[in-house]
């Protein structure tokens, strides 16, 4: 799976060294600053994986997001935002907001009246906990997910242009197409 605002940049290169490895079912592209620890908008899925019995790791994992309504702020990440507050074991002073700096005030307040304080461990690698760890396969952010400032011709096999305008990102990706290899 690839956001519609990415480009392949190797369309040779074959897909299979993205799948998850060993027993994992989802690999996942870190995103690093000024994001969190995964970015959903790429990510590659096995519906079996050797010594693994239950194949509904990724169906439960899909439906357990999905379920989280209203996801999590900030919420132009919607369903990031709603997989980072699952994935960090759903732990409640993270439930409105992953990113606290992020939080609309009224939001951050109910938190703190609810005895939270929504705090920026929500969307730290090093708090992932929960019954999905063992089924993640997390990739270094060029691998999957590239973006401009990081971008490496050749190495970097998605490229993604995030938060850009529409019409931004429509002409960056024309400039680019050209260095795709084909």
């Amino acid at each position: 799976w690839k956001d519609a605002d990415s480009l392949f940049m190797d369309l040779r290169a074959p897909l299979q060294p993205l799948l998850p490895v060993g027993d994992a079912r989802l690999s996942f592209s870190s995103d690093g600053p000024p994001g969190c620890f995964i970015n959903s908008g790429h990510f590659a899925m096995r519906a079996d994986a050797p010594g693994v019995e239950d194949a509904t790791f990724v169906e439960d994992l899909m439906q357990t997001t999905w379920a989280v309504f209203p996801s999590p702020h900030p919420g132009r990440w919607y369903e990031q935002s709603a997989m980072v507050y699952v994935l960090g074991g759903e732990r409640r002073h993270c439930r409105f907001a992953v990113i606290a700096a992020w939080a609309p005030p009224k939001l951050a307040h109910a938190a703190q009246l609810d005895g939270a304080d929504c705090p920026d461990d929500c969307c730290a690698a090093s708090k992932m906990n929960g019954r999905w760890l063992s089924g993640l396969d997390m990739r270094p952010k060029l691998e999957m997910n590239a973006y401009e400032a990081d971008f490496v011709q050749g190495r970097s096999l998605i490229l993604h242009f995030a938060g850009l305008e529409t019409a931004t990102k429509l002409d960056r990706m024309r400039q680019y197409l050209p260095t795709t290899r084909r």
